[in-house]
């Protein structure tokens, strides 16, 4: 485990000299440290909301459904109308054509 760890040590000191090196080569200069300011990576209440609905509609078309609809080769259209009733079909369309206009974080909660 030690010797994944230490590879692993390496190469991402040695991107970061080498990506370092070209971005000054090239006139560009990080304006802000990691050390700075720690980036807040939590969920909002929205993406919260969005991940539990997902839970829940996993919890209602769960692991049978998927299998009958992989052994009859049929679309899952029951789920698939259900998303889109809840409208969740047009998540990362803009809002200008109809859509939600999120983003693939959104997405992928879902």
């Amino acid at each position: 485990m030690a010797t994944l760890e230490i590879r692993y040590r390496y190469v991402i000191a040695a991107f970061s000299r080498y990506f370092n090196a070209a971005w000054a080569q090239n006139g560009f200069r990080a304006k802000t440290s990691i050390k700075d300011k720690p980036k807040d990576f939590s969920l909002s209440h929205e993406q919260q909301m969005i991940y539990h609905y997902g839970d829940n509609l996993l919890k209602e078309f769960g692991r049978d459904y998927w299998l009958d609809c992989a052994e009859h080769r049929t679309f899952p259209t029951a789920m698939y109308k259900r998303v889109a009733e809840d409208g969740f079909v047009g998540i990362m369309v803009p809002e200008s054509d109809g859509g939600a206009g999120l983003g693939m974080l959104e997405m992928v909660l879902l």
